[in-house]
């Protein structure tokens, strides 16, 4: 995911972590009611401690921050997942999601990122906290194929995912002209349905 630099004492982050942190703030920035007497303002997550706090209301107002707005998914999709082990690349990840989560959604386990103590800033500016939760607006999604060339998933893996299997995919809805034979048909008709029978 990353890694610490002494000499330039900078972290270096992969795109992925890039995205997992994304994720992480933007459901840390929604307003999560929890009960009728609720205080007016918000849980503010905070990535670097454990424990959350909660934001004064007459510091961060309804104006500055719609109580509506939605909370926008992030989705990790992995093309051909199973040419290398998951359980493997996705080992931190895994095991974090099998630690549960924690009432705020978060994933009570943390991805460990640097020893560094707080904080740490990439060259651009970022900054990676020492360790991660993941939150509940992140989605693992891939696709798999299943031949001799492939590894199969371990019960590990199994446990933790929803398969759908697609037997034989019905091509004659795509629309005329695309070339199915040429260049991949994702491609060239993206965002279009494709029917499969038995899914």
């Amino acid at each position: 995911m990353g890694y610490w630099n002494p000499v330039t004492e900078e972290y270096v982050a992969t795109r992925f972590l890039r995205f997992l942190l994304a994720a992480a703030e933007e459901y840390g920035r929604t307003r999560i009611p929890s009960r009728s007497e609720d205080l007016k303002g918000y849980i503010r997550h905070r990535l670097d401690v454990a424990e959350d706090e909660v934001a004064d209301a007459e510091e961060d107002t309804v104006e500055n921050e719609p109580q509506d707005e939605p909370i926008r998914p992030y989705i990790v999709v992995l093309d051909e997942m199973n040419l290398a082990r998951v359980e493997y690349y996705l080992a931190d990840v895994l095991s974090v999601l099998e630690s549960g989560r924690r009432e705020d959604g978060f994933t009570r386990g943390e991805i460990y990122l640097h020893g560094r103590p707080g904080d740490v800033l990439t060259s651009d500016g970022l900054r990676v906290p020492p360790r991660l939760r993941l939150p509940p607006n992140l989605y693992f999604v891939g696709t798999v194929n299943v031949d001799e060339t492939t590894f199969a998933f371990s019960p590990k893996v199994l446990d933790r995912a929803f398969t759908i299997e697609v037997k034989d995919v019905d091509l004659t809805d795509y629309p005329p002209g695309v070339d199915l034979t040429g260049r991949p048909a994702g491609v060239a008709a993206a965002g279009r349905p494709v029917r499969g029978r038995g899914v």
